[in-house]
């Protein structure tokens, strides 16, 4: 999951240094780069496409589960962003901003509490499969398939135990 979260947090600050260094230090305008420039730029566009090579390399449950994991963490601090610019501009109240913050901070909580506790350690179908292919075939008593869980795995190696 780390190494997910660091390829996005990757890509996205080489999309977010694009934009900088376009607006920012680009002498020829927006569309025109000088030659320097259209270096940086290519070396930044290759960084990013074996970043994005490195990503497709990885189970596509694992990459959508953080994914997903990140957009909600990335949008729930937005929105308390938001409502603390409300509440400096006076356009809600110190209350109301108070218990949106909670509300969020909760949120965000449950979010990671989700990343750590539900999602840790969880393997794809595919590794599943994998993995219990790989056990002696006296302590697999189900069969094979992608939809194996993992306590099903652990009731056929415990029952087997005595044996």
């Amino acid at each position: 999951q780390q190494r997910v979260r660091l390829i996005l947090s990757f890509m996205n600050a080489h999309k977010w240094a694009r934009q900088v260094f376009k607006e920012e230090f680009s002498k020829a305008g927006q569309y025109d780069l000088t030659v320097a420039e259209k270096i940086v730029m290519d070396e930044s566009d290759g960084q990013v496409a074996m970043a994005d090579k490195a990503l497709l390399e990885l189970a596509d449950d694992d990459v959508a589960i953080v994914k997903s994991h990140y957009v909600c963490h990335i949008l729930l601090n937005k929105g308390a962003f938001y409502y603390k610019k409300l509440k400096k501009h006076g356009l809600v109240t110190e209350r109301e901003a108070g218990e949106k913050l909670e509300e969020i901070e909760e949120e965000i909580y449950h979010v990671l509490k989700c990343r750590k506790l539900v999602h840790t350690d969880e393997l794809n179908p595919a590794t599943k499969s994998k993995r219990l292919s790989l056990c002696p075939s006296h302590m697999v008593t189900t069969p094979l398939h992608d939809d194996v869980g993992e306590e099903t795995f652990k009731h056929s190696i415990h029952s087997n135990e005595g044996e």
